[in-house]
């Protein structure tokens, strides 16, 4: 896919400096939309959406298109080039339906928001937001972790950097949110951590990826 023929030289380096690795894959469409709905992350009834290891944004968008409801969807990358497909996605859908989208804000190579003005305000008044960054998911500020209350871990992390993730992310998700995850989050939580686990395991779940696409792949 393009995710994996993208990759340059920068992305070694991010992945280097962060202690993770570069191994990819994707959810397809008919994953995405299982995973979104009611039986796993229940995204009707959710305000915000975020995507941890967003890739090239294509799970992310069709979030923000399938679910009006969501005022936020965020996915972060850590990988430039897979970003930079993921940004250039967002320009594309600004530009094909102006009349619903503007970017609102734009550094390329580092982050996008796109606004949608015509549809999908809540009771604030504020356009729905999409959200594509780059980053480190184990740099996450606390607020918008917080805010979330689906959250998709679209990430291979060695086991060594378990406890590091217990720490900066599954200890600072709002209570009843929902994570899908490629790992088992209670497996996660136990590694070298004394606290009892506060997540409650749902049931495996089949979902169609790009490496496969019929059989499905188990998420947690």
């Amino acid at each position: 896919t393009a995710g994996h023929m993208s990759l340059l030289e920068k992305d070694h380096a991010a992945a280097l400096k962060a202690g993770s690795n570069l191994q990819y894959g994707e959810l397809l469409p008919g994953g995405t939309a299982r995973a979104l709905d009611a039986a796993i992350l229940h995204a009707a009834d959710a305000s915000t959406k975020l995507e941890l290891g967003s890739g090239t944004g294509k799970s992310a968008l069709q979030a923000f298109l399938q679910y009006t409801n969501l005022a936020a969807v965020v996915g972060v990358e850590l990988a430039p080039s897979r970003h930079a497909l993921a940004e250039a996605a967002a320009l594309r859908l600004a530009a094909a339906h102006p009349g619903r989208f503007r970017v609102a804000e734009h550094v390329p190579g580092q982050r996008i928001t796109l606004a949608e003005h015509q549809l999908g305000r809540g009771a604030s008044g504020q356009p729905r937001l999409l959200v594509l960054r780059t980053g480190n998911l184990l740099d996450m500020p606390t607020a918008e972790l917080r805010a979330a209350q689906a959250v998709m871990l679209q990430v291979c992390l060695p086991e060594s950097l378990w406890p590091q993730l217990h720490a900066c992310l599954l200890s600072r998700l709002c209570p009843g949110a929902r994570l899908l995850s490629y790992n088992s989050p209670v497996d996660m939580w136990h590694a070298r951590s004394a606290q009892r686990c506060a997540l409650r395991a749902m049931q495996t779940a089949m979902l169609s990826t790009s490496w496969a696409p019929v059989k499905g792949h188990p998420f947690y």
